[in-house]
């Protein structure tokens, strides 16, 4: 069997199948960040609202840009001898109203002989040919400003070879109906939520603009009759990243029949959810659509669908995200928080899934080179709270404490010792910090008014510092604290303990001061 009747079968049997079950990509199962997509969502907004803005424009110009077409041809069919003439056969292709020879009428195709004009000159005279081009030059003027006024003609990418630069940028976020917008905004979302989370904003977004960009080459080296938009070929080259960066992803692919009289007969629904691993789905979308765009071309057929941009996309998109990975790009060229690099993503993944020694593998890594990224620390001591390593837990808190104290954010310095001390089972508790951090968090506890809590946080520290000169000053200071809310036995114990530490001067009047309150009955045990 000849390899063009397999293809031609294979694109059958791929009509077919689109035709009969309509697969739509709905998601994937990864587990999604807590963090907004913020990309994705200004994707999806900027897309509508050019929609939106566009809509009513559209409406007036594609009637009109179908008046000027219509009083054109039907002037054309009036006597189609006319179409042999060589000067109408070039300004009609040019003007997109003829393909591959062929007259695009209203209702049918009129064939055009090329390489009759002499004889069409011979049989019209030239009386007739003059008469017919005085009205025929105005028709065309008129449809011609109808297309150039078009918003599709301007910021699409032009037809014929005739597009601009900048439209190979704004051609992505226009769409020439409500179905077409929907159907990309819906597998726009269900492929770009796990790539920005993977990538992190900045790349995720550089890549989108860039894949869209290359996409736009087969466009340009064939060009379409038509101006071509849609963000049909920057999502392909997010599906084709996808397949690189996530192979083993299950996808939920949503399906809905055509033939639903069919179903319903067999008492089954024409629709469900079908889950399939990405390196099963994807190549199938990237053969169909080479398929397609070879059945069209093959059979002389004009399809509304850009079929060559989308594989253009695809193959960009495998290309540019094969290089993210050799290259490492994505944890290392752009200057990226901890949360928004791909790093972090696959951490938050393994964490999910209970593989704890990987993910911390991965987190000191990236802290290797970014040693002052104050989230990941966190997330690595997050991690040694789950694999119950409490010592390093306990330096990789101590690391973020002195991080946030050097930034004079003692609230975020107090949330990381809380974090701490409930990453301990209760009966275990001990947190072993430096102990100039550990006394200036407990000395803006008291400051902020809670004065139970700065006494049991000076008399922690009194008892697990070994730093003499701070265990005495915590020992007094945590006694006044306890005075102050009446806890007589706390308060008693601290005191003593700083006097057996032989205090100053200074901190033995004040100890003796508390002791005095305390047996002269001044607070209630």
């Amino acid at each position: 069997m000849e390899i063009r009747t397999l293809l031609l079968l294979a694109s059958i049997l791929v009509l077919f199948f689109q035709g009969f079950f309509n697969p739509i990509l709905l998601g994937d199962e990864r587990e999604k960040q807590k963090r907004v997509p913020i990309i994705t969502i200004a994707l999806v907004a900027i897309n509508i609202l050019v929609f939106a803005v566009t809509l009513l424009p559209l409406e007036k110009q594609d009637s009109a840009l179908l008046d000027a077409k219509i009083r054109l041809l039907s002037f054309l069919e009036e006597d189609p001898s006319y179409l042999n003439l060589d000067d109408v056969q070039k300004r009609l292709t040019d003007a997109e109203l003829a393909i591959d020879g062929k007259l695009i009428a209203v209702n049918h195709f009129y064939k055009i002989e090329p390489g009759n004009d002499l004889a069409a000159r011979r049989y019209l005279g030239d009386k007739k040919i003059e008469q017919f081009f005085i009205r025929f030059d105005d028709l065309m003027k008129s449809y011609k400003s109808a297309m150039d006024s078009h918003i599709l003609f301007q910021y699409g990418i032009a037809p014929n070879g005739r597009w601009k630069y900048y439209q190979l940028l704004t051609a992505m976020f226009l769409h020439g109906g409500l179905l077409h917008l929907v159907g990309n905004l819906i597998f726009l979302v269900a492929i770009s939520l796990s790539l920005e989370m993977l990538w992190g904003r900045s790349i995720f977004f550089a890549f989108y603009i860039l894949v869209g960009l290359a996409a736009s080459i087969p466009a340009l080296m064939v060009p379409f009759n038509g101006p071509a938009m849609g963000a049909s070929g920057a999502i392909s080259g997010l599906m084709g990243a996808y397949l690189v960066s996530l192979h083993k992803t299950r996808l939920k692919i949503g399906w809905l029949s055509t033939c639903f009289p069919v179903f319903l007969l067999f008492r089954k629904r024409p629709f469900g959810i079908k889950r399939v691993p990405a390196y099963i789905f994807l190549p199938y979308y990237f053969i169909s659509q080479m398929l397609l765009w070879w059945f069209f071309k093959e059979r002389g057929m004009v399809s509304g669908t850009a079929y060559s941009v989308h594989v253009g996309g695809f193959f960009f998109g495998a290309l540019f995200a094969v290089a993210l990975e050799s290259i490492n790009l994505k944890t290392n060229f752009f200057s990226m928080k901890f949360s928004e690099s791909a790093v972090g993503a696959e951490v938050r993944e393994l964490v999910a899934l209970g593989h704890l020694n990987p993910a911390r593998d991965k987190v000191k890594l990236f802290l290797s080179k970014k040693p002052d990224d104050l989230e990941a620390m966190i997330m690595l001591a997050e991690i040694y709270a789950l694999t119950r390593s409490y010592g390093e837990m306990n330096a990789a808190y101590s690391g973020i404490i002195r991080r946030c104290l050097s930034r004079r954010d003692k609230q975020a310095a107090l949330n990381a010792y809380d974090s701490l001390l409930s990453a301990f089972p209760e009966d275990q508790i001990a947190p072993r910090i430096p102990p100039n951090d550990w006394m200036t968090i407990c000395d803006y506890i008291y400051k902020s008014g809670m004065v139970q809590e700065a006494a049991v946080e000076y008399d922690r520290l009194a008892s697990l510092s070994n730093n003499g000169s701070l265990t005495l000053r915590a020992c007094v200071q945590g006694g006044e604290a306890a005075l102050a809310v009446k806890d007589a036995e706390r308060a008693i114990r601290l005191f003593e303990k700083a006097l057996s530490m032989r205090p100053t001067e200074a901190y033995e009047s004040r100890v003796r001061l508390g002791l005095e309150r305390c047996s002269s009955h001044q607070i209630r045990t």
